[in-house]
């Protein structure tokens, strides 16, 4: 397949969309291009995605997407969100599911990369650059905060893992950055520490050295998955991005009720080649305790980090 890149001096990946998760997921068609030694550059839309692809191991570089008409040398530019999968669905939505059923990211990336002539080495992550922390090789790792309300896991829930976690002398820290969401903050002030990571090399580096990660859906989540340390990701109930790695961990909420069923498909029926920056948060609408992240209980966490730890009998 290299050969049929000769004719272009560089080459230039824009990943699926805007998220810091969204660029992760397709390090496996940047980092296969890189082995295959194609000079190889990352399209960011902001500042996390620039700094994670500062990370990635043999990249040329990287430019803002507002600035690949400056590109002087013949370029063979590929935007992944280009693609009818990208362009005509919301990932997860009803009519995705409709004509996709059971489909999850790397399904969802394979086509695109059949589609657009790329290589894809689903199955061959190569970490991220960073540095080992010993302090933290007994530490397990809460990421609580991401885009939208309609991820987040209750907070009494949170705390239920923490005083279990605390009971086996684990050390727990939260990651995430202070000013994203109210929940972070409120899992601050009662009592969970946070560690600051201005710097996302700073998470890179914590999260490879962790014993193991307990998330919610997010960027940090799959850098965790990428690094290859164990991680349960919590999913409401659209795991798209739910990606079946050996050390990668996937528990999923039930749908809720009809006026969230609702909700949700005018949400997921918009247009879905709009920036996630501009776009209003959606949220569960049911009332506590049937939110659909709610449905997640505190006990089926506890099964699977115990399987991890190799802990018997663990309860809440």
């Amino acid at each position: 397949m290299a050969e049929k890149y000769k004719i272009y001096n560089d080459f230039y990946i824009s990943p699926v969309s805007w998220g810091l998760g969204d660029l992760v997921v397709c390090l496996p068609i940047i980092q296969e291009l890189i082995s295959r030694q194609i000079p190889t550059y990352g399209i960011y839309s902001n500042a996390l995605q620039k700094e994670a692809y500062d990370s990635v191991i043999g990249l040329n570089g990287s430019i803002l997407l507002n600035d690949i008409n400056k590109i002087e040398r013949p370029a063979q530019i590929i935007n992944l969100r280009n693609h009818d999968l990208q362009k005509n669905y919301w990932w997860g939505g009803t009519l995705f599911k409709q004509n996709y059923p059971n489909y999850h990211i790397n399904d969802i990336l394979k086509i695109i990369c059949n589609d657009f002539n790329l290589p894809f080495a689903e199955h061959k992550l190569v970490k991220l650059n960073h540095q080992k922390l010993p302090q933290y090789e007994n530490t397990l790792i809460f990421i609580a905060n991401s885009f939208g309300p309609f991820k987040s896991w209750p907070t009494e829930f949170w705390l239920e893992i923490h005083r279990f976690l605390t009971k086996h002398n684990y050390n727990v820290i939260l990651l995430g950055r202070i000013n994203e969401s109210q929940q972070l903050t409120d899992l601050i002030n009662l009592g969970v520490k946070h560690i600051d990571t201005p710097q996302l090399s700073s998470a890179i580096n914590i999260l490879s050295s962790a014993k193991a990660v307990l998330a919610i859906d997010s960027g940090l989540a799959h850098i965790s998955v990428n690094q290859g340390t164990p991680t349960i990701i919590m999913y409401g109930h659209n795991d798209v991005y739910y990606r079946p790695y050996p050390h990668s961990y996937n528990i999923s909420a039930n749908h809720c009720s009809i006026l969230c069923n609702e909700q949700y498909d005018k949400f997921s029926n918009t247009s879905p080649d709009k920036n996630f920056a501009t776009f209003p948060p959606w949220d569960c609408k049911a009332e506590m305790p049937l939110k659909c992240m709610a449905t997640i209980m505190p006990q089926s966490v506890i099964n699977k980090l115990s399987m991890i730890l190799k802990l018997n009998n663990a309860k809440v």
